[in-house]
């Protein structure tokens, strides 16, 4: 087991509202013609939770995912964390919450080419004014089992150590909410089963995590999945649903 026992927050607050949309849409003006990327989604996701977004190209998932990660905002409608609007916070306090509350881990690894593992993991700690807290920088990497690699740098490390590299950097100011977009893509079978194990590990220990995808049985590997086509949730399943969903998202 790669983590311990989270000690930050209740188990009593496992399962309250933590993402909430009302009635939200985002619309792309091209100049002749706009595109509704997202088509009044009202959705909430607990805290604590392990949720996949699925769905074709354009469908709007990885739309939905920087709204939930505030790294965008609605054209109508509202986003909630905690019960709190977000609709008109200013940028810079957007990036306050993005920094202590959220971690996020993409495709493309996003490591700085000639700074050593350790270094790319200490920038959050950095921006979020802790100083350089080599200490928990060594702790997140030890955490996804790369306590060994801290010296290392990107072009030393395979693929899937350097997407751990990226997890641990999401983790090490301590998120409520992991946002993962495509974090297997570049991966090859084995590394990305092993990022998904990571994953899956974390959101044991209390973090939520949510997970864009096309591949099925990536998805069916969330206890939530979301079916989106067209800007639109098409299918919501939970529990013994979700393999059956996951599988539905390309027609099949």
């Amino acid at each position: 087991m790669l983590f311990g026992k989270r000690e930050d927050g209740p188990d009593s607050q496992q399962g309250a509202s933590l993402l909430e949309l009302r009635e939200a849409w985002k619309v792309y003006d091209l100049g002749e013609v706009e595109v509704s990327a997202l088509r009044g989604i009202s959705l909430t996701i607990e805290r604590g939770s392990y949720v996949s977004i699925m769905g074709p190209s354009g469908s709007g998932k990885s739309t939905m995912l920087n709204l939930l990660g505030c790294l965008d905002r609605p054209t109508r409608g509202d986003v909630l964390m905690n019960g709190t609007s977000i609709a008109d916070l200013e940028d810079d306090e957007l990036a306050e919450i993005r920094l202590r509350t959220m971690g996020f881990v993409f495709q493309s690894f996003h490591l700085l080419a000639r700074r050593s593992a350790l270094q790319n993991v200490m920038l959050p700690l950095v921006y979020a004014g802790r100083g350089r807290d080599m200490d928990k920088a060594v702790w997140a990497l030890e955490r996804v089992g790369l306590g060994d690699r801290i010296e290392h740098l990107p072009n030393q490390l395979s693929g899937g150590q350097a997407q751990r590299v990226a997890i641990a950097r999401a983790i090490v100011n301590d998120p409520e909410i992991i946002l993962a977009d495509e974090p297997t893509g570049a991966l090859d079978t084995k590394s990305g089963a092993q990022i998904l194990e990571t994953l899956e590990e974390l959101n044991s220990q209390g973090i939520t995590v949510i997970l864009v995808t096309h591949e099925p049985h990536i998805g069916q590997r969330a206890s939530r999945v979301l079916r989106f086509l067209d800007g639109e949730i098409v299918a919501d399943a939970r529990g013994e649903a979700v393999s059956s969903v996951a599988t539905a998202v390309h027609g099949t």
